[in-house]
């Protein structure tokens, strides 16, 4: 879905693949939660809770300062 239909649709709605194609590649490369919520309250913040969106292509981070 995230490396095959996301680019496919996108470039076709937008005209610009490649773009669809990077977000792709960033979103894989992002730290997973056991990784960043550490960072996340090292930074000061509480209460982190992450929860995955669209089939896993997108995660909210959300905390209190």
């Amino acid at each position: 879905y995230l490396t095959k239909i996301i680019p496919i649709v996108g470039g076709i709605i937008s005209g610009r693949r490649d773009a669809y194609s990077y977000l792709a590649s960033s979103i894989l490369h992002f730290p997973k939660p056991e990784v960043f919520n550490p960072e996340i309250l090292q930074s000061g913040f509480r209460k982190v809770a992450a929860s995955s969106l669209t089939f896993g292509a997108c995660r909210m981070y959300v905390a209190e300062k």
